[in-house]
């Protein structure tokens, strides 16, 4: 094993997604047991709080493995603006193709009632977890404790598949497994690209804000802001070609930047 490796292997992210499972069920029974000695329950945005506070956790353990503050393990640097247009445009692609998975999923295995109206209610609250919380807490997770672990060891193709892979089963649920699985190696290669967090953040903070922007701009597209049907054969087009020119024009920014 090269002596610069990082924690944590591959063996040991998996380990630490059974953790973030047996802290989340630890928080919870505190939660609870707490309620029980209280005049009334906890609201449900403390409850919803529990993964990130299980996060922080795993990464402060983190932090203790790699010997390392929390500014050093963490790469949050700037990145030229120039990226950020074809990365919005590899992230809207990839939102409308994984809209389109999803929707063939849901033919197969239905959104239960009590999944979808957790989205459809949540309001300030859910809005504030999904597009600041998860972003920042996430991607220090996933691409940044896991990924940085994974890349000292394994080839990089390999790092970011096998990141992604545990970003998407960390999810635990089938319906969020494709979108999570293709923002992970999207955000990965950033990552690889980069040597910063901050576009990843920024790219998770658009990819979970993208439903609140479409609600309010009342956008009707059949399969994509209207469930129960496709989407448009030339919206599915429309998402394939800005990914792969995200991409194309990300690469070649890219290859810009290195050579000067």
């Amino acid at each position: 094993m090269n002596s610069s490796a990082r924690y944590p292997a591959f063996k040991q992210g998996v380990f630490l997604l059974f953790l973030f499972l047996v802290l989340q069920i630890g928080l919870m029974i505190i939660s609870l047991t707490l309620e029980f000695f209280l005049p009334g329950p906890f609201p449900p945005f403390v409850r919803n709080l529990i993964p990130f506070i299980a996060i922080v956790i795993i990464l402060a353990h983190g932090c203790r493995q790699n010997g390392e503050s929390f500014r050093q393990a963490f790469p949050v640097r700037p990145f030229r603006a120039v990226l950020l247009p074809p990365m919005l445009f590899a992230l809207l692609g990839l939102n409308i193709i994984v809209s389109e998975l999803d929707n063939l999923l849901q033919r197969v295995l239905p959104v239960p009632e009590w999944f979808a109206k957790f989205f459809a209610e949540g309001g300030p609250e859910l809005l504030f977890m999904l597009v600041v919380l998860a972003p920042v807490l996430e991607e220090l997770f996933f691409r940044g404790l896991m990924l940085r672990g994974f890349l000292s060891r394994y080839g990089a193709a390999r790092a970011i598949l096998g990141s992604a892979l545990l970003f998407a089963v960390a999810h635990f649920n089938p319906w969020q497994f494709a979108a999570a699985f293709c923002a992970g190696l999207l955000f990965g290669w950033w990552f690889l690209r980069t040597g910063s967090l901050l576009p990843c953040m920024l790219g998770h903070a658009v990819h979970n804000g993208l439903p609140f922007l479409l609600s309010l701009l009342q956008l009707k597209i059949p399969g994509y802001t209207e469930p129960g049907s496709s989407q448009p054969y030339w919206f599915d087009l429309l998402g394939v070609l800005l990914l792969l020119a995200g991409i194309l024009l990300l690469r070649r920014k890219l290859a810009e930047s290195n050579s000067t």
